[in-house]
């Protein structure tokens, strides 16, 4: 008699223990799912963010003139010529100069704010910056929000002169108030001449993940500042129109992400025998196309995680869904007799399948709210790498639901029909 007690709680024991399980892998299960559900529509959405450019048909050639020994200066020059150049080749819509670009690279420099005392004390912020030509804006189609664009009297021997983005301007100079009272004030570099601000630009993403808030940016003229190395940004025209309309703030889509490769590879030999007839020496360091980069940089992070996401997830479901149908089996074998005598009794198969689903369907719900709040908690974390997507987004949160409820319905199902096929009479000779 105490054999057999023992043996009864240790089947018992293990039956919830097994249960347990089950239940904590499907709860498993649903926070990957939800996690790889939030970064695959976020990867989605990633497409269609506002980037404060239009990357359309842009092409970046960068070049480095300091390689065959030129100074700043002589690189300016070059630099100068060769938009000229360019600019008139048929195909071209407009060219331009920066030293740092998009998704491509950045620099940052030390400067001072006249009127500005950073929180810590320091004199100088660490702000990224770029050196640009005139038509620098116009060709990546950022708006100038306040003020004017650079011109081709700032140079070196001009008065210095600045642009900065709105984050800067709202952050260090005007606060919530009017972006507008930037243009006058002085910044500084560490030699102390001052620079003003002659122009407020629409913020736009420069580098890192899309979605990221865009941080603070200044941008000087090329010719005043500029270096030797810098990149050539070209802006191919659709259907060989020498026009720079559009849309500024253009959405990244993938109906159109960027020139068809026909394009570029008819425009760059031609920009390599403008940079030979200018230089017979100087070779592109790096040719590239700003959808291409934006690909590579700035959606390669929501990429790797939705696919992590995803996969670690469909692999928790489908453990999950084969241990609950495990779980499902057993209950059924241990409940044979049960079975036969309920059928003998009168029972209808759908009876049967009622009690024998709702077993396993029990066990499912169970463990998808205990999943669904761990979730919940811990959505927040996750919000720093989602782009255009709420952690606690309503729509995948029931569909994910609603696929595991299924997969565990169907897990259960099977067994469940197993059982109405039982025989009544060898059900009740089963041991």
């Amino acid at each position: 008699m105490t054999t057999r007690s023992s043996a009864s709680a240790s089947r018992s024991f293990s039956s919830v223990a097994r249960r347990i399980l089950i239940g904590g892998q499907i709860a498993l299960s649903v926070v990957l799912l939800m996690v790889g559900g939030l970064f695959l529509k976020s990867f989605s959405r990633a497409h269609n963010v506002d980037l404060g450019f239009n990357p359309d048909r842009l092409l970046l050639v960068t070049i480095d003139p300091l390689l065959q020994g030129y100074t700043p200066e002589q690189a300016s020059r070059f630099h100068e010529q060769l938009v000229q150049r360019v600019q008139s080749l048929p195909g071209v819509a407009s060219a331009t100069i920066a030293t740092s670009v998009p998704f491509i690279g950045g620099a940052s420099w030390d400067i001072s704010i006249d009127g500005y005392t950073a929180p810590d004390g320091e004199n100088f912020l660490d702000i990224t910056n770029s050196q640009v030509d005139p038509s620098y804006f116009s060709t990546m189609q950022i708006p100038i929000l306040f003020g004017r664009a650079f011109a081709p009297t700032d140079r070196r021997n001009a008065p210095g002169v600045a642009i900065v983005n709105e984050t800067l301007a709202a952050r260090y100079l005007t606060g919530s108030g009017d972006l507008s009272k930037a243009l006058g004030r002085i910044i500084r570099l560490r030699d102390g001449k001052p620079i003003q601000i002659v122009g407020v630009v629409k913020d736009s993403s420069y580098g890192g993940q899309i979605g990221a808030p865009p941080p603070p940016v200044y941008y000087f003229p090329y010719d005043q500042q500029g270096g030797p190395r810098a990149t050539l940004i070209v802006r191919m025209s659709a259907n060989g129109a020498s026009s720079t309309a559009g849309a500024a703030g253009r959405e990244v889509s993938s109906a159109n992400f960027g020139a068809p490769d026909s394009e570029a590879s008819r425009v760059v030999p031609e920009i390599r025998a403008e940079m030979s007839a200018l230089d017979a020496e100087i070779s592109p360091v790096i040719i590239d196309k700003m959808t291409d980069a934006i690909s590579r940089q700035g959606l390669f992070l929501p990429r790797v995680v939705a696919l992590l996401g995803g996969a670690f997830g469909l692999v928790a479901m489908v453990l999950a869904t084969v241990g609950l149908y495990g779980v499902v089996s057993f209950m059924v074998g241990r409940r044979t007799q049960e079975i036969g005598i309920r059928m003998t009794l009168g029972a209808q198969q759908g009876a049967v399948l009622r009690m024998v689903l709702a077993n396993g369907l029990t066990l499912a719900s169970a463990g998808l709210l205990v999943g669904l709040a761990v979730a919940l908690i811990a959505a927040p974390t996750v919000r720093s790498m989602l782009v255009g997507v709420s952690p606690y987004d309503p729509a995948t949160f029931i569909a994910i639901s609603a696929a595991l409820l299924a997969a565990t319905a169907v897990a259960s199902y099977l067994p469940a029909a197993r059982a109405t096929r039982v025989d009544p009479i060898q059900a009740l000779r089963h041991d």
